[in-house]
């Protein structure tokens, strides 16, 4: 009982600290103030916004402050805050930091992938394979009280301290924490995806929640990934090799109509459309796969290997996609490398989109770049009467220069012959006025490449993007700009993770150049 009342006594102070609750900085940005007052109607009228506003005016907190007001005027139970990029998680992650600092009484929780936060090596997630799958529900009330009256603030680091005091799968302790929080950010997929959304808060329903949609251009092909799929012939024959020994009958003799099914398309063109889409057939054999591995997984766990895991995570997925086909969707065969795969494209997901939205009292998408922004609103499941909020950028005109270089071809079949030109092109101009650069490449090839033929100045320091960087190794990147003793130039690649959404405040970036093929 004092478990439920404390959450209820946490509700009440929520909304009287919400009331009182001041904007945390001395002054707006220009146009912040603007944007502020546009996410507040919205979430008073219980409506949806489109926002492109360009790098500078501070999105984070002009989203989020407003939001967090709504929950003593507007009756908002939780406010959910997506993005596709860490270090734009790791931005609300600290805005709500500084909003709680500031007298905001609330719980704020920033989620974690799967993968990120399994803690055994197979990733099994079952009792007989995983230690802290064992006796979860006996420990969890008692865990989650001890979070609950300590913690306001939680990520993986105090996910991970719970999980290994009580050993508790933390994956699952961070989801059954995010239930008594009321900022929660997460990724895309926790609200988008068909098959991982959090199915605790989401249902045929409408809720009183608050979705701010951070980079939005990033949603569309996101949310088009999210509802295909693909089985291939290769895994099926890869699962038949690696289980020969194996000795389970019907298991084996489904797995080889699988085979059989595929292999009758082997002979026709690269690219073939099914017309009859995911035929009954096919979808018949899938659920007998799906059956038989299901009582491998239960009866005789040690067989289970790689090529099971993938087979049977690949199937999964499919059929649960097929339940989704509609004109919406193409299903074809891809012959053109030496494999035989069926696939589900999702073409067009706005309707997809905008049922999710529906169960919302309110949602926001915004971008520094929505353009053409009715195309956005369209594909992301607006319509002409969705209201739209263009801003202009904070910064001084007169403070931006546009360099071209049009007579060098970074086409790729000209690049090897332009390293070197490329090359003294980036040295001149970052030695025209010292300061903080980053030069972004098409390729990890083509900037590894341009760089062997820099000359090094030794009074500024350089820095690389990685392939596989990990979290720490990205913070150590980006902390390098602030050292203001000595100018830095960081090379990285177009589209990568410091391509948007980082946070280069006054003099920590003075330019930026882009080698790659581009358009007038």
């Amino acid at each position: 009982l004092e478990f439920y009342v404390n959450i209820d006594e946490q509700g009440k102070r929520r909304i009287l600290s919400s009331s009182k609750l001041e904007f945390p900085y001395p002054s707006f940005r220009k146009g912040q103030r603007e944007l502020t007052k546009y996410v507040y109607g919205t979430i008073v009228n219980e409506d949806t916004l489109f926002i492109e506003a360009p790098t500078g005016i501070g999105k984070t907190m002009s989203t989020l402050f407003p939001s967090v007001k709504s929950f003593s005027t507007c009756n908002t139970e939780k406010i959910f805050y997506l993005s596709a990029k860490r270090i734009a998680k790791d931005l609300a992650f600290n805005a709500s930091k500084l909003l709680i600092s500031n007298g905001l009484d609330c719980r704020v929780i920033k989620l974690s992938s799967k993968e990120k936060m399994c803690m055994t090596e197979k990733k099994l997630c079952n009792p007989d394979d995983c230690p802290f799958a064992t006796g979860y529900y006996d420990h969890i009330k008692d865990v989650l009280k001890e979070i609950i009256l300590k913690d306001k603030v939680i990520d993986e680091e105090v996910i991970m301290k719970y999980a290994n005091k009580y050993l508790m799968c933390p994956f699952e302790l961070q989801l059954d924490a995010s239930l008594f929080s009321d900022i929660i950010i997460c990724d895309y997929n926790y609200f988008f995806d068909p098959l991982v959304y959090l199915k605790r808060y989401f249902e045929d329903y409408k809720t009183n929640y608050v979705a701010l949609i951070d980079e939005s251009h990033n949603l569309i092909s996101r949310s088009l990934d999210m509802y295909s799929s693909k089985i291939s012939l290769s895994e099926f024959e890869n699962l038949r090799k690696s289980l020969r020994e194996f000795k389970h009958p019907k298991f084996k003799r489904v797995l080889k109509r699988l085979i059989l099914y595929f292999e009758k398309y082997e002979s026709v063109e690269d690219y073939f459309i099914l017309e009859e889409g995911v035929s009954d057939e096919l979808y018949s054999l899938l659920e007998s796969f799906f059956l038989q591995a299901t009582d491998i997984l239960k009866n005789f766990p040690s067989v289970v290997n790689d090529e099971f895991t993938t087979c049977f995570r690949d199937v999964n997925r499919f059929m649960k996609i097929a339940e989704f086909i509609s004109d919406e969707f193409r299903v074809y065969v891809d012959n053109s490398s030496l494999d035989t795969i069926i696939n589900i494209k999702c073409v067009d997901s706005s309707r997809l989109i905008k049922k999710t939205i529906y169960k919302l009292k309110s949602a926001v998408f915004f971008s520094a770049t929505l353009t053409p922004i009715e195309y956005y609103v369209n594909s992301l499941g607006g319509d002409d009467s969705t209201p739209i909020l263009k801003l202009d950028s904070p910064f001084p005109k007169e403070n931006l220069l546009t360099l071209i270089r049009s007579n060098i071809s970074t086409r790729y079949k000209d690049r090897e012959f332009t390293y070197k030109e490329i090359a003294t092109c980036i040295t001149k101009a970052i030695s025209i006025k010292k300061g903080n650069y980053l030069i972004f490449f098409s390729s990890y090839a083509y900037l590894e490449n341009v760089y062997k033929e820099m000359k090094l100045d030794k009074d500024i320091k350089y820095i690389k993007q990685v392939r596989d960087m990990l979290d720490a190794d990205r913070e150590n990147f980006l902390n390098e700009f602030s050292d203001s003793s000595v100018p830095t130039v960081g090379l990285a690649v177009l589209g990568g993770v410091f391509s948007e959404g980082i946070d280069l405040v006054a003099d920590k970036l003075i330019g930026s150049i882009v080698v790659g093929v581009g358009w007038i």
